[in-house]
């Protein structure tokens, strides 16, 4: 596989920059409800012993392949605490640093431009979505990484003279991966399309003349991926049965979105947006790439991935992680066009791009010191050298992007952004928590942990359990209408009002509600509050 290691400037400046967008302040953002999913899981390993046969919230959890579960829970283990949300978000943010890398040496490899290497690798590190992808540990950023990775083993192969058995080792090796992160997702929306795309552009030979590599990345991939579908099937195949069909029967029917819903597909790329329908729409963007069919490539490429996303009647946001990578592609080679053709055919349209990106980002820069100051006044004083910092920082940064107004320099312009970006990463995340900017539904069920009245009790709550309750509470919450049989007494019970009444399910019985505590449900606005109540034997309550 060539990789430009010689390089060694760009292969630091994307380390650092992944640094920043990926790991800086990790554990401040907030859980998502998906994202709890798999933290809750991936501490059922630890605690109870769950590694082959995953559970969540005591249930079986069988609808995801259980990888970037099994590497949150190492990484809990490695440090001796799965709850340090720093750690469990470790292996995603190193899956999204693979995925970057990734993309520069493929880019590298079918490009053959360096520059335009680096520029996509950059423009995809620096991406809204995947920032967003990499910070939080879900399943897409592992699958497509691993997905990418196979890609630049098959391209390297295919561009060597000679056999090519490492690469296609290699190759099934990751494609195996990618199935035990996500079963076959990037399978159909990144590798069928990366595939159609070569032949359309490259030619068919190539990518079929290869028989021996291609037997040999088909049984590294069995080798990866079968054993734990086996396994799950022979020990509990009902249940993966019935799982299995309710997965392929979500696809069309949860989350059913119009046809047209991943037309705002360029803005996923966040700072990089205007940059992005340029080079969709302006022909100059080829100027950035060695060869001309790398347009031709990345077009289609992109394409049939938004044109199969958008055929699956199940839709969200993060599934167009991987449009981004041909989308970067483009970019890329469009920035490259920009710093290396002072003077084209689109020269007045692509100064007034540079100058419209450049105003916009010096006049956010100008902006952000002065909102996280009003923003955080009433608490000035203990964040004071923080702001100082903010401020000296934004401020160059504004006068950076200023200075290149007159003069159109796109190489600053375009490093001055990479730079924002960073910077944003690993200065603006304390102040936007200190600030309250952050929602964090449900964290104040963790102080459950320390709360010795309920030690040892079942914990209940009459309403649908959110798996962002079980994580922050750190204890199974069983949900009170799956009851079986008679409850035993006492009992802890969550609630959205003060128990009042003896719960259903106690007739008979005499039975007293004790008010344990109550918690704020989404910080900081405290709009909804969660009652904890012990019941226990007593005299019977009125109905």
């Amino acid at each position: 596989m060539s990789f430009p290691w010689q390089d060694l400037r760009n292969l630091l400046t994307l380390l650092a920059v992944c640094g920043a967008t990926f790991f800086a302040h990790a554990d401040l953002f907030p859980v998502s409800r998906m994202e709890a999913r798999n933290l809750v899981a991936a501490r059922e390993m630890v605690q109870d012993g769950h590694w082959l046969i995953p559970t969540m919230n005591g249930s079986l959890r069988l609808a995801k392949p259980p990888l970037p579960t099994w590497l949150s829970a190492a990484a809990g283990l490695t440090v001796g605490n799965t709850g340090s949300l720093a750690a469990l978000r470790f292996p995603s943010a190193l899956a999204a640093t693979f995925m970057v890398f990734a993309a520069y040496g493929l880019t590298g490899t079918i490009l053959r431009n360096r520059r335009s290497a680096f520029l996509t690798a950059a423009v995809l590190a620096t991406s809204y979505l995947t920032i967003s992808s990499g910070r939080h540990a879900t399943w897409d950023i592992f699958c497509h990484s691993f997905m990418l990775l196979a890609l630049w083993a098959m391209v390297a192969g295919m561009n060597k003279t000679g056999p090519a058995l490492i690469e296609a080792v290699l190759a099934g090796v990751f494609l195996g991966l990618s199935f035990m992160s996500k079963g076959p997702v990037s399978f159909f929306a990144m590798l069928l399309p990366f595939v159609l795309s070569y032949g359309f552009t490259f030619g068919w030979r190539a990518l079929l003349a290869r028989r021996r590599e291609i037997a040999l990345t088909v049984a590294a991939l069995l080798v990866v991926a079968l054993p734990w579908p086996l396994y799950v099937f022979t020990s509990v195949s009902g249940q993966a049965a019935s799982t299995l069909q309710g997965e392929v029967a979500a696809w069309g029917s949860r989350h059913v979105k119009s046809l047209f819903y991943y037309a705002n597909f360029p803005f996923m790329s966040g700072i990089w947006s205007l940059f992005a329908i340029a080079a969709l729409l302006f022909p100059s963007a080829k100027q950035g790439t060695a060869d001309p069919a790398g347009r031709k490539f990345c077009l289609i490429w992109l394409a049939a991935v938004l044109l199969l996303l958008s055929l699956t009647p199940e839709k969200k946001e993060r599934y167009m992680l991987p449009a981004m990578v041909p989308l970067a592609m483009l970019v890329g080679g469009f920035l490259d066009g920009l710093i290396h053709e002072k003077v084209d055919q689109q020269g007045k349209t692509t100064t007034t791009l540079l100058r419209l990106h450049a105003g916009i980002l010096a006049l956010a820069s100008l902006t952000v010191p002065a909102v996280a100051a009003y923003l955080l006044r009433s608490n000035f004083l203990a964040i004071k050298l923080s702001l100082v910092v903010v401020t000296g920082v934004y401020a160059a940064l504004a006068l950076g992007f200023a200075s290149t107004l007159a003069s159109v320099k796109a190489k600053r312009i375009l490093a001055l952004t990479i730079v924002l970006i960073a910077a944003s990463g690993a200065l603006l995340p304390p102040l936007a928590s200190s600030a309250g900017l952050f929602r964090r539904t449900y964290s104040r069920l963790a102080a459950i942990r320390s709360e010795s009245q309920v030690q040892g009790l079942e914990l209940y709550y009459q309403g649908n359990v959110d798996e962002r309750m079980v994580w922050h509470a750190g204890r199974h919450i069983a949900h009170w209408r799956d009851m079986r049989g008679m409850p035993t007494l006492p009992l802890a019970m969550l609630s959205r009002v003060p128990l009042a009444t003896q719960p259903d399910g106690f007739e008979g019985q005499a039975v007293s509600i004790r008010l344990v505590a109550s918690y704020c449900v989404d910080e900081p606005k405290c709009a909804n509050i969660l009652y904890l109540s012990i019941v226990e034997k007593g005299p019977v309550l009125g109905r």
